[in-house]
């Protein structure tokens, strides 16, 4: 078995002990699957999918991995998701225009960032999308960012001068 086989096994096997972990010891798991909420994400590293599933864990959500933007868009036209998350790091050269999209459609759309890059946040900020960003990335900081999304999303929007 090669090193990275090994490596994923053992930080899949970590996240659910961690999950069952939270599910004994704090009474959560009441809500069915059925009724949790869903958002979609964007992601190729494992450390962003751990902290992923744990803020998923926190917030109450179902989270489901897509291999690209627009596959994600597609799946927006079946089930409206409560974000979308996409991982800075994937490197889709459009993800802007993505960002624009779902924003119109009034999905939040939050960018997961390992560092932060003035340049990056302006852009995801002018696409209508919010940014988490964190050396490292935590799950706090990613439920943060959902939440802060739908309390501006209730705000009338108003105007610059």
């Amino acid at each position: 078995m090669n090193l990275g086989t090994l490596a994923r096994a053992r930080i899949n096997q970590g996240a659910r002990a961690l999950m069952n972990y939270f599910q004994r010891n704090t009474g959560a798991g009441s809500i069915s699957p059925d009724e949790q909420p869903e958002v979609f994400a964007v992601t190729n590293c494992y450390p962003t999918r751990v902290v992923l599933y744990a803020a998923a864990f926190q917030g109450g959500w179902k989270v489901h991995f897509m291999k690209s933007l627009p596959e994600a868009l597609e799946a927006t036209h079946s089930v409206r998701p409560k974000a979308v998350f996409y991982d800075h790091n994937v490197g889709d050269p459009s993800w802007d225009q993505s960002c624009s999209s779902f924003s119109g459609e009034g999905i939040p759309f939050v960018l997961l960032a390992h560092k932060t890059s003035d340049e990056t946040f302006l852009v995801v900020l002018a696409a209508g999308g919010y940014q988490a960003w964190g050396d490292p990335l935590t799950s706090e900081a990613v439920v943060k960012a959902v939440d802060f999304a739908n309390e501006v999303k209730g705000l009338a929007q108003v105007p610059v001068l």
